[in-house]
């Protein structure tokens, strides 16, 4: 069995991971539609 730490852990790291894939996934439309992004600007 995990401990409680070890799955807070572990949720967290599979949160990071989501929201790096949604940022390069966003990174690669802005690119591919040649829009430069200014990071002040963006939605979250």
């Amino acid at each position: 069995m995990l401990s409680t730490a070890e799955k807070q852990e572990s949720l967290f790291s599979m949160c990071l991971q989501i929201k790096q894939k949604k940022l390069m996934h966003l990174d690669e439309i802005t690119k591919k539609s040649g829009l430069t992004q200014d990071p002040n600007h963006m939605s979250t």
